[in-house]
C-alpha cells in the first residue's frame, strides 16, 4: 500500500489529506475467478490510514459482513459509494 510504513507487526500511514479507496474490477476481469472483495478488515485498515470513502463496482464486488462493514463504515465516517 502506498504511503504504508511497517514497523515491526504495526503499520503506520502517512497521508497528506483525505483518501479514497477504489476497489474495482477490470472492464474484462474474468469473474469466475478474480472477483473484487470488501469486508471489515478493508473498513478497519481505511479508518486506520484516515481514508473517508470506499468506492466499490456496483453488482460487482463481494461485501462480506455487510451490516457489520456498513456500521463500522458509519462509526469511522466512511462513506461507501458504489459505481
Amino acid at each position: 500500500m502506498r504511503g504504508a510504513h511497517q514497523r515491526g507487526s504495526e503499520k503506520t500511514f502517512a497521508s497528506s489529506g483525505p483518501l479514497t479507496v477504489l476497489k474495482l474490477s477490470k472492464a474484462d476481469q474474468d469473474m469466475r475467478f478474480d472477483v473484487p472483495v470488501v469486508g471489515l478488515s478493508t473498513i478497519q485498515v481505511m479508518a486506520e490510514a484516515g481514508a473517508t470513502c470506499l468506492c466499490i463496482s456496483a453488482g460487482k464486488t463481494l461485501m462480506f459482513d455487510r451490516d457489520e462493514m456498513v456500521s463500522l463504515a458509519d462509526q469511522n465516517k466512511i462513506a461507501i459509494v458504489a459505481v
